[in-house]
């Protein structure tokens, strides 16, 4: 258990503590104007990620900690990048085949 904890730690380290610099870039690059309709989504992203990515930790049974997390950490980015593109390609595929059907029945 307590390995599972500093591991745990880590893995918030990664997923929500080094991305949030990106939210602080992103605060002072807007200097006063409205942020919180990124921000709000952002640190919800963030805190999914580290759910998904306990599941993942919780899985994984190696040493060290810091690696163990780094590891569930980068294949939880790998699930978020690659989450769009499956849905955009379904998309895409379920489109075409809507308009070839419309323009069968139409000619």
């Amino acid at each position: 258990m307590r390995s599972f904890q500093r591991a745990s730690a880590w893995l918030a380290a990664y997923v929500m503590g080094l991305p949030a610099l990106g939210l602080v870039a992103l605060i002072l690059a807007l200097r006063g104007r409205s942020w919180w309709y990124v921000a709000v989504p952002y640190l919800g992203l963030f805190m999914l990620a580290y759910l998904i990515g306990l599941i993942l930790l919780a899985l994984l049974h190696f040493r060290p900690d810091w690696l163990r997390a780094l590891v569930a950490a980068v294949v939880v980015y790998a699930i978020a990048s690659v989450t769009p593109l499956i849905d955009i390609t379904r998309t895409t595929w379920s489109d075409a085949a809507a308009c070839r059907s419309s323009a069968t029945a139409s000619a």
